[in-house]
């Protein structure tokens, strides 16, 4: 399980209200970490990380 603080969870939904009027939002629960991306989604006061691929893999076909 990964534990949040207030804040941190605050910065999280900060990044993603910021990702979604930028991008849309499908590219919001995602975000790059050198060569891979993490997807992730927020549950209530949890973080659920979905799938860590590397950049150059086709998602959707990754992520059923």
């Amino acid at each position: 399980m990964l534990l949040l603080s207030p804040l941190a969870l605050q910065d999280l939904q900060t990044i993603r209200d910021y990702s979604v009027n930028q991008w849309g939002d499908q590219r919001a629960r995602s975000f790059v970490v050198a060569s891979h991306v993490v997807y992730y989604q927020i549950l209530h006061t949890d973080v659920e990380i979905i799938r860590i691929l590397h950049a150059r893999q086709f998602a959707p076909n990754n992520l059923v």
